[in-house]
């Protein structure tokens, strides 16, 4: 397998994964809403919303596994985020960069991914929505629009994640401030 490149922006990209603060409950519902839509509507196995850090894939969102994440030379969406655009492998064990993944080689037995980057609101791309399955396919141009619309639910949901974030701690604010000023 072919190790995924870093990139320059790995700094960046750290930043913004830590700011996005996503990963209590009631966000990663939102999130799990889009990975279930995703797995109907391509029938597919395996819907994901990965997050990419220095050394891992980690899940906001996986519908049909049981994962949590990956290393991240072992990772697909690692790919797509690193050269920012979508990454169609129709068949993972044609592919040289993928035939000798764990995935790809062992369950869950990947052959077919489709990911699309998520891009956070400062432009940096932190993650990838993606499906996956066991068998070699092909995505028609309509397939490659859903996929990008369902990748940009996923960029709105952390900006109202963010917002509410932001609200919370303004909030949070002025209520010290309040108790302060008693």
């Amino acid at each position: 397998m072919t190790p995924v490149s870093e990139s320059p922006e790995e700094l960046a990209r750290d930043a913004a994964l830590r700011q996005l603060e996503i990963m209590d409950p009631e966000e990663k519902q939102r999130f799990a809403r889009i990975t279930r839509l995703a797995k109907r509507l391509f029938d597919v196995d395996i819907a994901c919303i990965a997050l990419i850090d220095a050394d891992h894939e980690w899940f906001v969102s996986c519908e049909g596994a049981e994962w949590t994440g990956a290393r991240r030379e072992h990772s697909f969406c690692a790919e797509t985020v690193v050269s920012g655009v979508p990454l169609i492998v129709p068949d993972a064990q044609a592919d040289e960069r993928f035939r000798d993944n764990p995935q790809v080689a062992g369950p869950p037995h990947i052959r077919f991914y489709a990911g699309h980057p998520i891009v956070t609101p400062s432009g940096t791309c932190v993650g990838a929505m993606s499906i996956r399955g066991p068998e070699a396919r092909e995505l028609s141009d309509d397939d490659l629009d859903l996929l990008a619309d369902l990748a940009h639910m996923v960029e709105d949901e952390v900006r109202v994640g963010r917002v509410r974030h932001l609200e919370r701690e303004v909030s949070d604010r002025l209520a010290a401030q309040q108790q302060a000023e008693k």
